[in-house]
């Protein structure tokens, strides 16, 4: 039975100092959550390489149909893929040197996820799994805050 790391604040905060992160998974629907996300990260100034081989552009910003199409390389990587897309996403990041992975599911929320984090650590990759990034932002609005003192609240916030 595998069991689940607790994310440390300062894994999140060196995933955060990474400024160019390719995003897996960014959807061609305006009001899906990963284009929220990906909205969220561009106004704070990140810069943010959509991964879609579906779509060749999000917001006007040329999209990747994979990460080896991606140039200048990235520092860090959001997975927001399906579950049955995580773990080639998962590999892709670590053959091409990528070593800060957030995982938005838990690493027990899929067997993928299971599979996916663990290739990941195994690597001696930074992971993040189980987190909303956008709790963890500067300036980030009113919902994310109160999510985030939720969590304080409960204990589930990282330390």
């Amino acid at each position: 039975m595998s069991h689940t790391v607790a994310t440390s604040l300062g894994e999140i905060r060196a995933f955060l100092d990474c400024r160019r992160v390719a995003m897996f998974g960014v959807s061609r629907k305006a009001n899906d959550y990963s284009r929220l996300v990906f909205q969220e990260f561009r106004q704070r100034g990140y810069d943010v390489a959509p991964v879609n081989p579906g779509a060749t552009e999000i917001d006007g910003i040329p999209c990747y149909a994979s990460l080896q199409a991606v140039a200048p390389p990235v520092e860090a990587a959001l997975l927001l893929v399906p579950a049955e897309r995580l773990v080639q996403a998962t590999q892709d990041c670590l053959k091409n040197g990528v070593r800060h992975l957030f995982f938005r599911h838990g690493e027990n929320s899929s067997p993928e996820y299971r599979t996916a984090v663990a290739l990941a650590r195994e690597a001696g990759a930074s992971v993040i799994a189980g987190e909303c990034p956008l709790m963890f932002l500067p300036a980030t609005g009113w919902i994310h805050r109160a999510h985030a003192a939720i969590n304080k609240m409960t204990g589930h916030y990282p330390h």
